[in-house]
């Protein structure tokens, strides 16, 4: 088992280059090349952070910042031989860190709708639905008829304002909130929403 190393890059020829390594690597997921190499350039611009095994990069989330409370994840990848290791998660979480850091509310991510009826994206899908998202709206002309658009959103505050609203109450005993610390703390870890505290 390796361990999993995750960091914000900011320089714009990393992102070009892990970019462009990743996504050529995952044709069931992205095509055409062309679009690939599109996409590098625009990356240059946005937060970006990479996973990497040793000096070797396996993984990257790149963030869109739509206003002062939304921001949307605007494309992630992951070498295919590194899928179902923790690694997605652990790139959603260090986003997840930065909306938090900087205030915003929620998190977005369009995919691949079910009724495309593609194999790869169903594992897409169900990734994000455990790490806590939900379905909105399906735009089935936003990018083709082919191609139907998933709109889902995780809204980042609620397990925050539900944890600090619990540790505020003067009720809540000190054994408890040594509970809390440990739910909180699988909550991390798991990526789980507030209903990991459901047991506390």
């Amino acid at each position: 088992m390796f361990e999993i190393k995750t960091k914000r890059v900011e320089q714009a020829d990393e992102k070009t280059e892990v970019t462009l390594k990743i996504m050529h690597s995952l044709p069931s997921w992205f095509s055409p090349p062309e679009d690939i190499d599109k996409k590098a350039i625009v990356h240059r611009e946005y937060p970006f952070f990479a996973a990497y095994d040793e000096d070797k990069p396996i993984g990257f989330i790149v963030l869109k910042i739509h206003n002062e409370y939304a921001v949307e994840i605007f494309n992630v990848g992951v070498l295919e031989q590194y899928h179902r290791q923790g690694i997605g998660r652990h790139l959603l979480k260090a986003a997840e860190r930065y909306c938090a850091d900087n205030g915003f509310l929620y998190l977005t991510v369009k995919t691949l709708d079910a009724s495309a009826e593609y194999e790869p994206y169903e594992r897409t899908r169900l990734f994000y639905k455990k790490m806590g998202f939900i379905p909105l709206e399906v735009f089935k002309a936003l990018w083709n008829e082919e191609n139907p658009c998933l709109f889902l959103v995780k809204r980042l505050q609620e397990q925050q304002d539900i944890l600090s609203a619990l540790q505020a109450d003067p009720f809540f005993s000190e054994a408890n909130q040594e509970r809390l610390q440990r739910a909180a703390a699988r909550m991390e870890l798991t990526g789980g929403t507030v209903h990991g505290l459901i047991d506390i």
